[in-house]
């Protein structure tokens, strides 16, 4: 802490008094003759280099901040796209709707193992019957996507004139969640370094 009484003010004066400036004046004057050429020019050369890596380094600075606002531009018109998954339909709504198609529909066998549901008939003079129960499964449920697994109709099935089998899923669709925008190198995990 600097105690404002032991400063002498007939010293600072001195040092800020037009003649101290005119010293300095006369000093920068004579410096050539009292250091030479060769200082000089070297002390030039290094004021120049510092003053040009200052400009390059300016440069690069706005060329850097130019091409960050242009990554960010992309990053804006890149869409999110939403994904879409297939989940396997809860296995007890499966079940329930083969519970009410069985008392629906009493001359065709409709069962279910997880989420595949299969309608098989003896004849085919239940075609009809059968067309229609394939498509109230494919009617089913809200957001269900009934795939064919297998289909035979006609007298060369080997086990049932009429046979179908249809795997039921879900769609579930999933809006991903934007990135940060990170100019910043990712780093590797931690744990995985120097493991190899």
């Amino acid at each position: 802490m600097i105690d404002f009484k032991t400063i002498n003010m007939k010293t600072l004066n001195r040092y800020f008094s037009p003649r101290a400036f005119n010293d300095v004046n006369a000093f920068l004057e004579k410096l050539p003759s009292n250091v030479g050429q060769t200082t000089l020019l070297a002390i030039g050369v290094t004021w120049a280099t510092a003053a040009g890596l200052g400009l390059y380094t300016t440069i690069k600075a706005q060329d850097l901040n130019n091409l960050r606002a242009q990554l960010q531009d992309a990053q804006a018109l890149k869409p999110i796209v939403p994904v879409i998954n297939e989940v396997s339909v809860e296995k007890d709504q499966v079940e329930n709707m083969v519970k009410r198609m069985t008392e629906i529909y009493k001359n065709l066998e409709i069962r279910n193992q997880g989420n595949t549901v299969t309608i098989t008939s003896d004849r085919t003079g239940y075609y009809a019957i059968f067309r229609e129960a394939v498509a109230q499964v494919q009617n089913g449920g809200a957001g269900w996507k009934v795939a064919l697994d297998t289909l035979c109709v006609g007298r060369e099935c080997k086990q049932k004139q009429l046979s179908i089998a249809m795997k039921i899923n879900k769609i579930n669709i999933d809006k991903p969640m934007a990135e940060p925008i990170t100019y910043l190198p990712t780093s590797k995990d931690p744990s995985t370094d120097g493991a190899q």
